[in-house]
């Protein structure tokens, strides 16, 4: 999840308290995942940019991307985030579908 910094209207403040607000609610979010599975490593960041660029730049240094894709999209049509990590990601790279 990610706010992004430097739009117009948008002041320092409002964002860094966007990005507080993010970064609480992914963490939130991933308590029951690192339950069950407390032998898998999760770092998180809720980081201020567009989620494509966000997730290219940390391909770089990760072994294996993994992304979800929503329920109910259409087959073999992929959304902009998805497409970018595609073709720009540093590794592998798995698309998931929803349930």
């Amino acid at each position: 999840m990610y706010c992004r910094a430097g739009r117009a209207g948008c002041r320092r403040s409002a964002v860094d308290a966007g990005r507080t607000a993010e970064a609480a609610l992914l963490a939130s979010a991933l308590v029951p995942w690192q339950i069950a599975h407390p032998d898998v490593e999760v770092a998180c960041d809720a980081e201020p940019a567009g989620v494509g660029r966000v997730l290219v730049e940390a391909s770089a240094k990760a072994r294996w991307l993994i992304l979800g894709r929503r329920a109910g999209d259409t087959a073999g049509r992929l959304g902009p985030v998805a497409h970018a990590v595609l073709h720009h990601a540093a590794c592998p790279v798995a698309v998931v579908p929803g349930s």
